[in-house]
């Protein structure tokens, strides 16, 4: 028997328990989703998400501007952070990986590591997700070749 875990749901430990693995895992009810989307940005949604253009695909940049590709939210303009328009949760990587059923020991001096989770403020969709120590500050948006400066 394995457990099926719920990876995308922060607080919850285990969904259901298996009992035959050659079978494929059920697929997530939608009122788990919606919950997840709500936890996500701290409350209820007001764009629908939908599947990005591509997968592995968050974001678009087009039009002058950083957009969610899965409800087109305007994140930032296009020499903007799109980290800025996001909704952000840090959470130290020994917590948020606990709530994932998994263990990462804790440092016991500083920098402490986290994990830095950015969602959509229209549809809750998760744009990127960055490991960092607390003293770094936000990473910059990535830049098209040939703009960044020289250094």
């Amino acid at each position: 028997m394995r457990p099926l875990a719920d990876p995308a749901a922060p607080t919850t430990r285990f969904a259901a328990v298996d009992p035959d693995p050659t079978v494929p895992l059920p697929v997530r009810p939608a009122a788990l989703r919606e919950q997840i989307r709500r936890d996500r940005i701290g409350g209820t949604p007001a764009k629908e998400l939908k599947a990005p253009p591509s997968i592995g695909i968050a974001l678009n940049r087009s039009g002058g501007t950083w957009s969610c590709a899965s409800c087109d939210e305007v994140l930032a303009e296009n020499d903007g952070n799109w980290r800025d328009g996001a909704i952000v949760t840090e959470t130290p990587i020994a917590e948020r990986y606990a709530t994932l059923e998994m263990i990462v020991r804790d440092r016991q001096e500083g920098p402490r590591v986290t994990v830095r989770e950015h969602f959509c403020p229209g549809c809750a969709a998760s744009l990127g997700v960055d490991v960092a120590t607390d003293e770094l500050e936000r990473l910059p948006a990535a830049q098209p070749l040939g703009v960044a400066a020289a250094v």
